[in-house]
């Protein structure tokens, strides 16, 4: 579940133990810290260190095992691209093409300057980011 969908109101079994899991636990918490924030009274636990922290010390993670790349690497991935396109059809095509590595230069600055980053938000809706767990 993405972490701009936690809520209480989304929760399966609200007045269980709810453990919340990711792969490192640096998204899992913040999910923690948010529904903590709705609703202090709930029992909410973070899996400190995340999935790999769990297969570290030789427990077995079930479920279906795919191929997933996280969302940082998504979007540094898609920024090389989209430069190195820029680079190349300016280069090749037309002049005009180098606005599209300024625009994403741009976009890069902003958001290390602000924290947010539209393309991780684009990417994050994409349909296989859609159902990954926080």
């Amino acid at each position: 579940m993405p972490l701009s969908s936690i809520s209480v109101d989304r929760l399966p079994f609200p007045r269980s133990k709810i453990i919340f899991y990711c792969q490192s636990g640096k998204r899992s918490a913040v999910a923690c810290h948010h529904i903590l924030q709705q609703n202090p009274d709930l029992s909410v636990y973070n899996l400190t260190g995340g999935i790999q922290a769990w297969q570290s010390q030789g427990f077995e993670v079930l479920g279906k095992k795919s191929f997933f790349i996280p969302l940082d690497r998504q979007t540094q991935i898609a920024a090389g691209v989209l430069n190195f396109l820029g680079c190349a059809l300016g280069y090749l095509v037309s002049p005009y093409f180098y606005g599209l590595s300024f625009f994403v230069a741009c976009g890069l600055m902003f958001a290390g300057i602000t924290g947010w980053c539209g393309m991780a938000r684009v990417l994050a809706k994409a349909p296989w980011n859609s159902s990954k767990v926080i």
